[in-house]
């Protein structure tokens, strides 16, 4: 890393990439450069935000009254935004294209207490004297919260049925329990991590699930009814290295990850079906995979990708 006299980072490189940044006189981001691709950052006289120019030169501008309070925001695809704020800078109103709005009212603290939509719809929100919430309410349904003295939920009303919980003495949940009969008791180690769950409703017979943890506070098995245990193991630096699912000492998921540096995930292996996945990086971080069988179809991120031994970017 280089720094310069302010001592802001002006230029970072590790073995995948290199970053360089530019400030103002005043010490303000002016321009971020990775891979040739800049982002540009513009203030006004205030050093205040006014625009954010991307790679593609398109820019997202902001306008301020004379508080510095935004009131007006334009997208990266030109799309108008505009805030209405009262004399203490409150958010009154916000209006979006399309003539869709939103109304804000609020209480002497400054919290909302009511919201209403373009389309007649509404909310409305009540606070205890210590300015926590508990009561919301729309058009459909009422919420009530109740609150002991440290301010913790300990029950939950939604119309004429409620959930209810109980906390240890440092705050952790240790119980919930419903007016539908539900009961779920939760154990935690020293660490305070959940080591047991058992849930039952009425006379139904309990289900409990049990959990272990290493030094770090990592889970690393975890019993389910049905004779279902999950096992995870961690390298030196607690990344997942190992996952095995087993049901009556039949595996039916056994996964391996292999890491690089910078924490990426270089490949997985599939240890039932011999099937490898590897990961690749460009300068942006952005990651394309590579799997050694022709046949193996993915679903992410709303895309259907088909691996026929090739790299396919995502």
């Amino acid at each position: 890393m280089k720094y310069n006299a302010y001592d802001d980072i002006v230029f970072a490189k590790d073995n995948h990439t290199q970053v360089a940044f530019d400030y103002t006189i005043l010490g303000s981001l002016k321009v971020r450069e990775q891979g040739g691709k800049k982002v540009k950052f513009t203030y006004d006289t205030e050093e205040q935000l006014t625009a954010v120019i991307n790679e593609k030169g398109e820019t997202y501008q902001f306008e301020r009254d004379t508080k510095g309070n935004i009131i007006k925001e334009i997208g990266f695809d030109e799309m108008e935004k505009t805030y209405e704020r009262s004399l203490a800078g409150l958010i009154q109103r916000i209006q979006r294209p399309g003539n869709r709005w939103t109304a804000y009212q609020h209480d002497g603290l400054g919290n909302v207490i009511r919201s209403d939509y373009y389309d007649d719809t509404w909310e409305t929100f009540g606070y205890d004297k210590n300015g926590s919430l508990i009561e919301t309410a729309n058009e459909h349904v009422t919420v009530k919260l109740e609150r002991d003295p440290s301010g913790q939920v300990i029950k939950e009303w939604q119309n004429d049925h409620w959930i209810a919980s109980s906390y240890d003495a440092l705050g952790n949940r240790s119980q919930i329990t419903s007016s539908l009969g539900a009961k779920i008791d939760v154990a935690r180690n020293v660490m305070g991590n959940v080591a047991q769950i058992t849930a039952s409703r009425s006379e139904q017979e309990q289900w409990t699930a049990a959990m272990q943890y290493n030094e770090l506070g990592q889970e690393i098995e975890r019993i389910l009814p049905g004779d279902v245990i999950s096992k995870w193991q961690y390298d030196v630096t607690g990344r997942p290295t190992h996952h095995r699912i087993s049901n009556q000492q039949r595996h039916t998921r056994r996964r391996v990850y292999n890491w690089d540096v910078n924490h990426q995930l270089r490949s997985t292996v599939n240890e039932l079906t011999g099937v490898k996945v590897t990961y690749g990086y460009d300068e942006f971080k952005h990651w394309h995979v590579h799997t050694d069988r022709s046949d193996w179809v993915k679903w992410r991120n709303g895309f259907v990708w088909i691996c026929k031994g090739y790299k396919y970017t995502i």
